[in-house]
């Protein structure tokens, strides 16, 4: 898990889509998201 990426986007006003089916050290993973075994942490940013 690249946690260095995880904390650019969070910094940069990303939040972390909370409905994956896995979760990897307190991580919510989506598994099999860009193929198998290629598992994704979301990312979401709310526009206002």
């Amino acid at each position: 898990m690249n946690k260095v990426s995880i904390a650019f986007h969070t910094k940069m006003g990303f939040e972390i889509e909370k409905n994956g089916d896995k979760e990897i050290d307190g991580v919510s993973v989506h598994t099999d998201y860009d193929g198998p075994n290629q598992d994704r942490v979301l990312f979401v940013k709310r526009l206002i």
